[in-house]
């Protein structure tokens, strides 16, 4: 998920603190199990390089600390009950945006739910009602969201990262219902999850 290490202001967002792959150390990320390893890194080796991948070139650490960034990430997709939207676009796209900030996205999915009936809501993850009238209404449901996200992109001048996280997906889908993971488990889990397991 996302890029590598960033020590926040190289990514222009301070407020995130360090990041390594889209966890965020003074936010949602602050329990982390990894941030531990990286500290022991930079005690031996200094400061991490911008967008640094830890790999085995880095030892046993740098599995070490990728396996927990995949337990994150497919914890979070379990978290946020994303396995329930039937559509593998719909629920990539949700996942991508959710990371950027829960709480927008609960909200957005709740309001387009609401559009379609829906009238028991979370604002910690989808609940079945939702996830009903979301899929009884897939390419409705898919515009709206994307749409959501495009204009949130553009009214802040950030079309660049519109194109990464909004424009890779296609401008519209079926109403046809996809094969999307359920739950994702352990590592490389929210892989699968986000671009594996789909008729597409």
């Amino acid at each position: 998920m996302e890029g590598g290490y960033c020590n926040g202001i190289q990514c222009g967002t301070a407020a995130s603190g360090e990041t390594y792959r889209g966890i965020d150390r003074k936010q949602a990320g602050k329990n982390w199990k990894g941030w531990a390893l990286i500290d022991a890194w930079k005690k031996k080796k200094g400061n991490v390089p911008y967008n640094y991948f830890f790999s085995v070139k880095d030892g046993k650490v740098g599995p070490e600390i990728n396996a927990l960034a995949d337990e994150f990430w497919a914890g979070w997709w379990n978290q946020y009950g994303i396995g329930k939207l039937q559509n593998q676009h719909l629920a990539a796209m949700f996942y991508g945006w959710s990371a950027q900030g829960q709480n927008r996205a609960m909200a957005d999915i709740n309001a387009i739910a609401k559009q379609f009936g829906a009238k028991q809501f979370s604002s910690t993850t989808i609940t079945d009602n939702v996830a009903a009238a979301i899929n009884a209404n897939l390419a409705s449901a898919y515009s709206l969201l994307r749409n959501r996200l495009l204009k949130f992109y553009k009214d802040r001048g950030l079309t660049s990262i519109s194109k990464n996280r909004v424009e890779v997906f296609p401008v519209s889908i079926s109403n046809k219902k996809t094969v999307t993971l359920q739950k994702a488990l352990g590592p490389l889990g929210w892989v699968a999850a986000a671009f594996g397991l789909s008729n597409l």
